[in-house]
């Protein structure tokens, strides 16, 4: 990981220096996403980073499970939580 020193001009524009930008694999005008994490908190991600991040938090499904037979268990289980049934 590549730390560098950046500072915030006048009109919100802050430079992303050369050797940040090389090791993140960023191109001139590629589209980049902002989120404010919290006080002096910025982060900037592409789509792509974003999307990436995403799928590889999502837990790895069985090759035969079944989507209908797992929400059904699902909402059966909550309505025995909820009204006491079973």
């Amino acid at each position: 990981m590549v730390t560098a020193t950046t500072t915030l001009g006048d009109r919100g524009l802050v430079r992303i220096p050369t050797a940040v930008r090389e090791d993140a694999d960023l191109e001139k005008g590629q589209e980049l996403i902002a989120f404010a994490e919290g006080p002096g908190m910025v982060r900037l991600a592409t789509r792509a980073a974003i999307r990436n991040e995403v799928w590889a938090a999502a837990p790895e499904l069985p090759k035969d499970y079944d989507p209908v037979a797992g929400f059904r268990a699902f909402r059966d289980a909550d309505a025995e939580l909820e009204h006491g049934l079973g």
